[in-house]
């Protein structure tokens, strides 16, 4: 088994994990949706170490996935409850718990046994913007736990199986519904109000 590690990288965190990156011994991806070639699959039987997926925007292939021991995704949202797209907006718009999580990236989206998890508080009148922000930190403070973990190339990582409730699969064109439709939606004033402070990002 090859001892490396891997990094599939995304987005404004994906950014700050490209420069921390000097402890790496294996490929770096860089994910940009404007100039994007698809990432090259390993071959069959060649098996790595460790990866770690920073907000890719894909899902993995099977065969992607089964060629890592470990291949972990930093998502930011409490697994098993904020699953999908979008995690901190839906946090804020249904004002439920918000934080990040490390998991195990298995063949269920966003339901892999957890490394790391941990809740950020943020109060009802904040922001998008403002409890994005907050876990934007806890993802580098995950990120850079996982990574010291992982660098020693243990045998084993203490995984735990998620419990609590299943949450749903967000998908991107749910968001962009209430995104576009802000001001044709029936919501009560609530509702509107949570919505306008989600969209505040």
């Amino acid at each position: 088994m090859a001892k490396q590690i891997d990094l599939y990288l995304n987005s404004t965190i994906g950014l700050w994990v490209a420069d921390n990156i000097e402890w790496n011994l294996g490929e770096v991806y860089k994910y940009n949706k404007d100039s994007h070639l698809p990432c090259k699959e390993i071959d069959v039987g060649t098996k790595r170490y460790a990866a770690i997926s920073v907000h890719w925007p894909k899902i993995f292939s099977q065969t992607k996935i089964e060629s890592y021991k470990f291949f972990l995704n930093i998502h930011s949202g409490l697994l098993p409850e904020s699953r999908g797209m979008y995690p901190v907006f839906w946090n804020v718009y249904e004002n439920t718990k918000a934080g990040a999580t490390v998991h195990q990236i298995t063949s269920t989206l966003d339901y892999g046994p957890i490394l790391f998890r941990e809740e950020v508080l943020y109060s009802k009148i904040e922001t998008c913007r403002d409890v994005w922000n907050k876990v934007f930190t806890l993802e580098k403070k995950l990120f850079t736990d996982t990574v010291k973990m992982l660098s020693n190339f243990p045998d084993t990582l203490p995984l735990k199986p998620p419990s609590g409730q299943i949450g749903l699969n967000r998908k991107a064109v749910e968001f962009l519904d209430l995104k576009n439709n802000f001001d044709k939606l029936a919501l009560s004033s609530s509702d509107r109000y949570r919505l306008k402070l989600a969209l505040d990002f």
